[in-house]
């Protein structure tokens, strides 16, 4: 029997698949007592770096280059379950083949080296995985070569190295190792000792190339780990991968990613120095951890530039092997600086002359290819240059349509008895080209005109329209203090290595002025070698000339079940089915399209679930050419048999066999007549569909199969108004009423329920029957809440939440949170910073159970006209109509008002937000410049109630309290006379004011903050260690609690509250806060305080946007000591005394923890002050 791999999802009509992020690497931290924190920083991948046409036998080079006979060393996180008699099916060890593991040893007193994280497992398939769990497809980089796996993970499963690096390489080294990849380092940016004596063993193993990742730190600039330091070796950044399906940065392949680290290094090293593609690759999963690549469980996707430094290690055992087998360097061991200037000599630069971002991204195929046509040289110099000493060499340049590049590299020693974090260059070489008109080109002359270089010990002139001629190369001594060369000499010499050439032309087939001779050409498809026609000459090839010849390489991509997906202005082809899903395809801007054979214009108004065939560029992994074939029958569901896999339509009478990756999706008709809210995703929705609903199949024109199944079902969703338990019935908020169907399904917060459990105020998802008002399936959601994500870290599993009442919630997300996008469950790494979302919280524990991302649609600046409240609508002076929601967000001037408070000719800032109905309206943002209106007002507690009274001459009065959830609406009488009071709890510490002008627009803020004396008790802080300061804190008004009466006291703080608690403790808000660039995005409950912050030189204006990550106890302490003066108080001294868990700078801070510091610190400027403390002010 078959397996049935069916997919079943709700979709919105129109909608498209997500785009999912692939996860990050995993972090681990360095035993604390070090106070280091390190990070552990296929198939696609083997075509963008050109990896693929030089595996094939004799298609580039005799038998193919695939790492055979070399020994690649790596120290991470260990290999699969640690035992070299059990190990993953891509590190067994293959017929006529030598070892693939050579050893794995636990190095840091771990009792196996297994890999419980997956990073180490993921890194050696990269490099050397044989693709055997996939047949081939998830090879890696260089499948032949064997492994020496070092595991740096001790007892506690965190990293622990040496300080040393000599004693890590040394093993290696003697196992015949020549290549040693890194995919961690600790954060600083600093040439530490780790990385002086990483430089101190290459230097005295000249043979030995080190690999390390940038670090995942950027997108900064100066955030390189100190590892990545070492000027000896090779420093890689991660640039962007090949499965956009995976990726949400929507950026072009090549280009470096957002966490990629970046440089300069310590002292102004060019840092990374190349770039190689570490997003959303697929690498073998180790059996220890979970997969998230559900095609094939033996695999798993990671990103970072871990996985940028594993391709760069591959790429290394190639070349190392093609050196060796082809062009017989000297000594059969090539240097490492000859490994790196091979490298970068031929890395693409993507049209640019290289820069501080490094010298262009790895090109294998180009690299290898011009060392074949010996249109590049190279010199492997063992006994160097002394001091003022140079040598000369000189090459012919007879074509114009390259660049010249030439590339000096040397591995310098380190500094002696200057301190091990001295970088600078101990040897200094300069490197200078003169062209046949005499003008000579200085090395790295782009960085800082044309004076030499006085930091980096690799250097290049990159001439890119050379003239035709010879051109001289001179390598000169500017300054050798020590003695760095393997051959014994009687001066002082650096030793060093020169790569110089031009690359092949290189481009696509499209950009060929003719279609190749056939004689001179050879075509590689798919991997395999293929027959050549010059009358069918494949779209997006690229192609490599040398001379006559040409080395053409293409790729076909079948599959079906495939989606068009518009991801912010950029085409894709995706899987809709998650279980199959391989991460699609971009489309090239300009790429043919056709519909079973018929050329369209774009595909986007087709059905999903369509077979594809679509020509892919290999370097770029985008679609130049591409055809849909489906066919469509549309009619009402009649069964679906899972036993058999057929489905049965009652239109024709016909049943149709179902394909194995078969997807269903629900297409949302969304009924009613009031006013349509924003869409919720209901969760799970009908298990069975119903017989009779409307139906499309997309079937397969080859097979006949059904690939795809769209079933409509009419959905009603709002809030509940009224329950009628009785007659079973639901009153929602527009006012409409729908019976519940006998059997209904019904669930309320994702578990199975009954209607007397729906509360007035749920949040409700119903599916009805067609042409009815009968519910069929409900789902219910307690409490929820509508806003934009502001912030959302995967590693902590923390989000940070802007609400349509602009408060500041910090939510923690579990491995139950289910996601949904575009309709379709999605993972949480598909959550970004601006995505506004629904979030329905577990009633009782606050946990997230469910998060619902709604695109956004366009942003539009208009002038308002009117507002129909039947069926709430806007209006536009250019008589444009838009649609309203009960959750929009509509503010004048930054404060929350009503749509019957707009006047005619303001102007409206809108977003959209896409729904089934079309866009309905996310944000409203009124701007108005008409006078404010005069209010003036008294506040006072009589009993335990709490009175506002005044005058004004606005015409309506809007006081919000419990954080905005509350609002009343107050009509001043002819006087312009109001009164109003209620009975404050623990949450309510001020209440917002806002006075409307609704015959002229004006509109005018008062914040009136509540007196001592309401309630300050909390539900949940009795017995806590933490009680009286936090009654203390809550007494004197300077913190509050949440809306169902709890403080939480062991909840995080993000950087924002602490910044605003700090404030108001220190007594700032008594100040003249002056407005702060960059404030537009801080809720205004926080802008005055972070003004002050800012006037006070404690925070900069440029850290406003990233004030909503979690606070750690580090980042307290380095706050609060730039507020007082040094020796008021031993802040982490006092941290270890008051906390229970004691002072661990790294875990987040909570909320108890910083009102005790607080605390602490108030008292201690109390006693400098001679004045009472805290607990004795004002009693």
């Amino acid at each position: 029997m078959r397996t049935l791999r069916r997919f079943v999802a709700g979709v919105l009509v129109g909608a498209l698949i997500p785009t999912l992020l692939t996860p990050l690497e995993p972090a681990l931290a360095a035993p604390a007592a070090e106070r280091v924190e390190y990070q552990f920083l296929n198939d696609r991948v083997r075509d963008m770096i050109g990896v693929t046409p030089l595996s094939v036998a004799d298609f580039i080079t005799r038998g193919g280059l695939t790492g055979k006979n070399q020994i690649v060393a790596i120290a991470d996180s260990g290999l699969d379950k640690g035992s070299m008699s059990d190990l993953h099916p891509d590190f067994q060890n293959q017929a006529g083949h030598p070892p693939k593991v050579i050893a794995l040893r636990s190095w840091s007193g771990r009792p196996a080296a297994d890999d419980p994280i997956g990073h180490g497992t993921h890194m050696a398939g990269i490099i050397a995985g044989s693709g055997a769990a996939s047949d081939g497809k998830y090879k890696g980089v260089a499948p032949d070569a064997s492994l020496y796996v070092q595991s740096i993970l001790n007892p506690a499963g965190m990293i622990e190295v040496p300080s040393n690096m000599g004693s890590l390489f040394q093993p290696a080294y003697q196992a015949g190792a020549r290549i040693h990849v890194n995919g961690w380092g600790a954060a600083g940016n600093s040439y530490s000792r780790s990385s002086a004596s990483a430089d101190e063993f290459v230097r005295s193993h000249p043979d030995f190339l080190v690999i390390f990742g940038a670090g995942n730190n950027g997108p900064a600039k100066g955030t390189l780990t100190n590892e990545a330091n070492s000027k000896n070796a090779l420093t890689v950044g991660a640039s962007q991968g090949s499965r956009p399906g995976f990726d949400a940065s929507g950026n072009d392949g090549g280009t470096t990613i957002a966490l990629s680290s970046r440089g300069p290094a310590a002292g102004g090293r060019i840092k990374p120095e190349l770039l190689a593609p570490g997003a959303a690759i697929i690498a073998p999963n180790s059996r220890l951890t979970s997969s998230n690549f559900p095609v094939n469980p033996l695999y798993t996707r990671m990103q970072g530039t871990s996985m940028a430094a594993a391709v760069t290690g591959g790429c290394a055992a190639l070349l190392r092997e093609y050196l060796q087998k082809e062009m017989h360097a000297p000594n059969s061991d090539p240097s490492a600086a000859l490994i790196k200037a091979l490298l970068i000599n031929y890395a693409d630069t993507k049209g640019h002359a290289p820069g501080w971002d490094g010298f262009g991204n790895i090109d294998m195929a180009s690299t290898v290819l011009a060392l074949k046509a010996n249109e590049a040289g190279f010199i492997d110099d063992r006994q160097g240059v002394p001091d003022g000493g140079e040598k000369t060499y000189q090459i012919p340049v007879t074509t114009t349509t390259e660049p010249l590049k030439v590339t000096l590299a040397w591995s310098d020693p380190v500094a002696n008895g200057e301190g091990d974090n001295d970088s600078r260059l101990t040897n200094d070489l300069d490197l200078t080209v003169t062209g046949p008109d005499k003008h000579t080109y200085q090395g790295n002359d782009f960085l800082n005109g044309n004076g030499p270089d006085r930091n980096n010990n690799v250097e290049q002139v990159y001439i890119p329209a050379p003239q035709p001629g010879t051109y001289t190369i001179t390598v000169r001594g500017y300054r050798v203090r020590s003695a760095a060369t393997s051959e014994s000499t009687e001066t002082k010499r650096q030793d060093f290595a020169l790569a110089f050439g031009q690359p092949p032309q290189r481009g696509t087939t499209e950009s060929l002025p003719a279609a190749p001779s056939p004689a001179h050409t050879r075509l590689l498809l798919n991997g395999k070698a293929a027959p050549y026609n010059a009358l069918s000459v494949p779209p997006g090839a690229d192609y490599y000339r040398l001379g006559p010849d040409i080395y053409m390489v293409s790729r076909l991509w079948r599959s079906g079940g495939i989606q068009w997906i518009n991801d912010r202005g950029r085409q894709m082809l995706l899987e809709m089915n998650p279980n199959a899903r391989e991460g699609g395809y971009r489309m090239e801007p300009g790429a043919k399209n056709s519909v079973n054979g018929e050329p369209v214009q774009n595909m986007d108004a087709l059905p999903p679930g369509y077979e594809v065939s679509a020509w892919i560029n290999p370097a770029s992994q985008t679609i130049r050419s591409v055809d849909a074939q489906f066919k469509e029958i549309d009619g009402y569901l009649d069964s679906i048999d899972n036993i058999r896999h057929t489905i049965r339509v009652l239109k024709d009478n016909r049943t149709y066999n179902t394909a194995d990756t078969v997807t269903t999706t629900y297409i949302v008709r969304q009924v009613g007549s009031g006013w349509t809210d924003i869409p919720f995703q209901m969760d799970s929705g009908l298990e069975q569909p119903m017989s009779g609903l409307p139906v499309r199949l997309l079937l397969s024109p080859i097979t006949g199969e059904v690939m795809h199944m769209a079933i409509e079902r009419p959905v009603i969703q709002g809030v509940a108004d009224q329950i009628g338990i009785q007659d079973q019935t639901i009153r929602f908020e527009n006012g409409e009423t729908y019976h519940l169907f006998p059997g209904a399904q019904v669930k309320r917060n994702g578990s199975p329920s009954t209607v007397d459990a729906i509360r007035p105020g749920d949040h409700l998802v119903a599916v009805i029957l067609p042409e009815s008002k009968k519910i069929i399936a409900l789902s219910a959601f307690s409490t929820v809440h509508w806003g934009r994500i502001v912030y959302y870290s995967p590693e902590q599993n923390l989000l940070h939440f802007v609400d349509r009442f602009n408060r500041l919630t910090t939510f923690h997300l579990n491995d139950s949170t289910k996601v949904y996008r575009w309709g379709l469950p999605a993972e949480k790494s598909s959550l970004s910073t601006g995505n506004w979302a629904w979030i329905s919280l577990t009633q009782g524990t606050g946990a997230v159970q469910q998060i619902d991302v709604v695109e956004e649609g366009e942003e539009v600046q208009k002038r308002f006209q009117s507002f129909s409240p039947s069926d709430g609508t806007i209006q536009t002076e250019d008589g444009a109509t838009y649609r309203l929601s009960p959750r929009t967000i509509l503010t004048k001037n930054g404060y929350l008002i009503q749509p019957k408070d707009l006047q005619p000719g303001e102007s409206l800032n809108m977003t959209s937000l896409l729904a089934p109905r079309g866009p309905i309206l996310g944000t409203v943002e009124a701007v108005t410049t008409a006078a404010s209106p005069r209010v003036a007002i008294k506040s006072f507690f009589a009993g335990n109630r709490f009175f506002i009274t005044g005058t004004t001459t606005a015409d309506a009065i809007y006081l919000y309290r419990q954080g905005g959830e509350v609002r009343d609406e107050i009509i001043p009488d002819n006087s312009g006379n109001f009164a109003w009071y209620f009975i404050p709890s623990v949450e309510n510490n001020s209440i917002q004011l806002i006075a409307l002008d609704r015959r002229r627009g004006g509109i005018k803020s008062l914040l009136v903050t509540i007196p001592e004396g309401h309630s300050t008790q909390f539900s949940d802080i009795e017995h806590h260690w933490a009680e009286d300061t936090v009654r203390l804190f809550a007494s004197r008004g300077l913190i509050s609690g949440y809306p169902d009466s709890t403080f939480r006291p062991d909840g995080p703080v993000n950087q924002l509250e602490a910044i605003v608690l700090v404030a108001r403790s220190l007594g700032w808000e008594n100040g003249d806060p002056r407005p702060a660039i960059g404030m537009e995005e801080i809720p205004s409950w926080a802008r005055d305080s972070l003004s002050l912050a800012t006037q006070q030189g404690i925070i900069e204006p440029q850290q406003l946007a990233s004030l909503q990550k979690p606070m750690t106890q580090q980042d307290m302490m380095d706050l609060l000591s730039r507020c007082i003066e040094p020796g008021t108080l031993d802040l982490a001294g006092t941290a270890q005394r008051l906390w229970p868990s004691g002072y661990e700078p790294a875990s987040p801070l909570t909320r108890a923890q910083v009102t005790t510091l607080l605390q602490a610190l108030l008292n201690a400027l109390a006693e400098e002050r001679k004045a009472p403390p805290l607990e004795k002010q004002h009693q």
